[in-house]
């Protein structure tokens, strides 16, 4: 969705406030004021109704604050200074603490210059797994529409319709090792086979098509799909079809005998059989922002 200019001006005057503490690098206390003003005037939460909270304790200590929506904490908000160089999953530790007992699934990292979401999955240990990552000082002018539509999933409209949960489904869908494990299933390799063989000089089977997929794609989306293989060939008996029958000039007489062992017209290359390559089904599209 394109950026209005008003919302466009409002991030350009935080970009800015943003740059210069990290210029200057700011301390964590003035980039946490600078973050609460964001959330207020961009993402509209109100923290006289309590919708920012810095009331979430966390090991004696306490979380920078939390987004508080129909009294639930939606998601935490950990805070590094401005001049904090580079953000990591060890800096949402102590978060992720608070996060497991109370069963919230979203952490933000962020000094303001640097946004990464979380999200946090309990079992016998707390899997993060990094949802997005934006450089919001430095990207908002190259691709301010895209800044904007990964920002504002966090905004209060949003984050009350549940569009966190739906957008994470969206990104999962369209994970590298996602669409790689879509451009090498069988049935889009079996479709891209049946579209080159019109042109193709002598008839391609499926692993020729997979390795030329392959090697179109990045090496870093094939690392993240390390386990793809190519969709395995069936044994089958060659079958004659009615398009198959020897024309007139092929036979050896006039009674239609063969005058010798004539090779049998190269068969269609049967559909391979099932492989664990999953497509997945479409998710819902996050709501318009």
């Amino acid at each position: 969705m394109k950026i209005d200019k008003p919302t466009l001006t409002t991030l350009r005057k935080f970009a800015k406030v943003f740059a210069d503490a990290r210029e200057r690098d700011a301390n964590e206390s003035d980039t946490v004021m600078y973050l609460i003003k964001f959330f207020e005037e961009v993402f509209e939460y109100d923290p006289l109704a309590g919708e920012i909270s810095k009331e979430v304790p966390i090991n004696d200590k306490y979380c920078d604050f939390g987004i508080r929506l129909q009294n639930k904490t939606a998601f935490l908000v950990e805070a590094k200074s401005a001049g904090t160089k580079r953000l990591t999953a060890k800096h949402i530790e102590q978060a992720e603490t608070y996060a497991s007992h109370e069963g919230i699934n979203w952490v933000l990292l962020t000094n303001g210059v640097i946004w990464q979401l979380y999200h946090l999955t309990f079992g016998e240990r707390i899997q993060e797994e990094l949802v997005f990552e934006v450089n919001f000082v430095d990207e908002l002018e190259q691709k301010p529409d895209w800044v904007w539509n990964t920002l504002a999933v966090l905004s209060k409209r949003n984050v009350r319709e549940e569009s966190l949960d739906t957008f994470y489904d969206q990104q999962k869908l369209l994970s590298p090792k996602n669409m790689v494990n879509l451009l090498l299933s069988e049935e889009v390799l079996m479709k891209l086979r049946q579209e080159l063989n019109h042109k193709a000089p002598s008839r391609l089977d499926v692993t020729t098509v997979f390795e030329a997929v392959r090697d179109v794609l990045s090496q870093e989306a094939i690392a993240l799909a390390a386990d793809i293989v190519p969709p395995a060939k069936k044994k089958h008996r060659h079958k004659h079809h009615m398009d198959d029958t020897p024309t007139e000039g092929e036979h050896g007489d006039e009674g239609g005998q063969s005058s010798g062992s004539s090779q049998d017209p190269k068969p269609a290359m049967p559909p391979p059989s099932t492989s664990n390559l999953e497509i997945s089904k479409p998710q819902t599209a996050p709501p318009t922002l």
